[in-house]
């Protein structure tokens, strides 16, 4: 179930890496550099004390950009650090048979397996905040269907 699992990962991540890249989405995963520590702090400080006295979000949706700063910062770490890695270092143990140079020049199981497993529980974490996350809205029903496929309906004043 596990290798299953992965290769339906893996398959995933390359139909959306390639879905991003054809059609200029990927634009939205990439933090702006120009003040982006400022809004990163602005919208930290609504989740941790403005979402629960129903203070207004600090950035709106539009549809060039449809992602706050650290929605931002943690796809693009979840997509280009952990799942790298998630994928390497599975790869590595599934195959430590055919290829134990490479495992061992990067400290063999007894390394690669906790990292292995840390990636997982960060994943497990984000998808946990993910659907903490959805109960925050003005609709719950709403937010979930968003996060699962992954539109959103909005006011056409608000749209662009």
């Amino acid at each position: 179930l596990h290798n299953v699992l992965a290769v339906v990962l893996v398959a995933n991540a390359g139909l959306a890496l390639f879905w991003h890249l054809t059609n200029g989405r990927f634009q939205q995963f990439l933090p702006r550099p120009h003040g982006f520590f400022d809004q990163a702090i602005l919208q930290a400080r609504f989740y941790l004390n403005g979402i629960f006295k129903n203070g207004e979000h600090p950035f709106s949706k539009t549809y060039r950009q449809k992602l706050n700063p650290l929605q931002q910062i943690s796809y693009f770490g979840l997509l280009n650090v952990l799942l790298p890695f998630q994928i390497i270092t599975g790869a590595l143990m599934w195959g430590v048979q055919q290829w134990p140079e490479i495992a061992n020049m990067l400290g063999g199981l007894p390394y690669l397996a906790p990292f292995h497993t840390l990636i997982a529980w960060l994943f497990a974490t984000f998808v946990v905040a993910h659907i903490y996350l959805t109960t925050t809205g003005e609709s719950v029903e709403g937010d979930i269907r968003a996060m699962i496929t992954g539109w959103e309906n909005v006011p056409v004043h608000e749209a662009h």
